[in-house]
């Protein structure tokens, strides 16, 4: 009897399965081969459908799911299929499929009138992306870990967005990062091969999370005007240069990384946000004395080594919860001042 099953919901009536829950929701739990899924056979009346982190095997063709159905995640499963958003039901405000082996173009064009969230977060979609203004409802895309190339233009992103991730895809060319979207909280661009400057001063005011490390951006960067609210910015491995001012961070960053660039200048660690826990500046051109005399309270990683940073070094005042310090490969000659070291620290190299 259907009636019986374990995690269906009905109509008020009992007599429609509007709702279908088979996911399994145990944290960092592994997907499980659980054979086969036949999805043409969801009955129409079915809203809502999850059986994430199951390991089932099946086809997926989005013109064959219910017409009335409004959420679907299949998280972490084995499906396969070509999929064509345009084909999606009228309805749908969620669409989860991360972690299959699903293919097809992505066209942010002609979506559902009510989709909020696209995720088809590692998969094997490719082709060109195709950005549009149209979808006014849309606030979560994640792209990230597929097969994706081409130019990208963040100047047509959906307005309403909050999280876009595009990252270890296959983009390339330049980036407009002066005219995201306002609702925009965190954009992941990571690991592709993007290149050119690219101007910080016009990101979002309620922007939290920068993410464009392993590209090939050059060129200058001003931290001056940074988003008030950002709280971690990562842009290491890049090809970055020029001199950077750290004094007038945003007060709730909390991680800053611009290692394996090539920037230079002196630093002045002196007024640094009061939230910063983790600041990597390794592998750059930096120089001059180190006074770490005022560091904030909460810092737990320091990485200033593989520079060519020189004079003194003051570390008499480190901050008691620190756990890494890594000044290695400079070019010190001058007086090391060394005051309580804390307990915590794992890794402190002066060599």
């Amino acid at each position: 009897e259907i009636s019986e099953w374990e995690g269906l919901c009905f109509n008020d009536e009992n007599t429609h399965v509007t709702k279908v829950d088979w996911g399994i929701f145990e944290e960092d739990s592994e997907p499980i081969d659980q054979g086969k899924i036949l999805l043409d056979w969801l009955p129409e009346t079915v809203e809502h459908f999850s059986i994430d982190d199951r390991g089932f095997e099946g086809h997926l063709e989005c013109r064959k799911l219910p017409a009335k159905l409004k959420e679907f995640s299949a998280i972490n499963n084995q499906l396969t299929g070509n999929i064509t958003l345009a084909d999606l039901p009228a309805d749908v405000e969620r669409f989860e499929v991360s972690g299959n082996r699903l293919g097809g173009s992505v066209s942010l064009e002609n979506l559902p009138r009510n989709l909020s969230v696209l995720n088809l977060y590692n998969n094997y979609f490719s082709g060109k992306i195709v950005t549009s203004l149209e979808n006014i409802k849309l606030q979560l895309v994640s792209l990230g870990q597929n097969e994706i190339e081409g130019s990208i233009d963040l100047t047509r992103l959906p307005p309403n967005l909050f999280d876009f991730g595009g990252e270890e895809n296959n983009f390339y060319g330049s980036v407009d990062l002066s005219q995201l979207p306002a609702s925009l909280k965190e954009i992941n661009l990571q690991k592709n091969q993007l290149n050119g400057t690219i101007s910080l001063s016009c990101l979002p005011e309620g922007l939290i999370e920068l993410s464009l490390f392993e590209n090939s951006f050059s060129g200058s960067i001003d931290l001056e005007h940074l988003p008030p609210t950002m709280k971690k910015m990562y842009l290491p491995r890049n090809r970055l240069s020029g001199k950077i001012s750290l004094e007038n961070l945003p007060p709730t960053l909390e991680v800053l990384s611009l290692r394996k660039n090539k920037l230079y200048g002196t630093l002045n660690l002196h007024n640094l946000p009061q939230s910063l826990k983790w600041l990597y500046l390794s592998t750059n051109a930096f120089h001059g004395n180190v006074d770490l005399t005022n560091l904030p309270p909460v810092l737990r990683r320091l990485w200033l080594n593989g520079n060519r940073l020189d004079g003194d070094i003051t570390l008499t005042n480190l901050p008691r919860n620190m756990e890494e310090l890594d000044l290695s490969d400079n070019v010190f000659d001058g007086t090391v001042r060394i005051g309580k070291i804390p307990r915590t620290l794992e890794l402190f190299d002066i060599r």
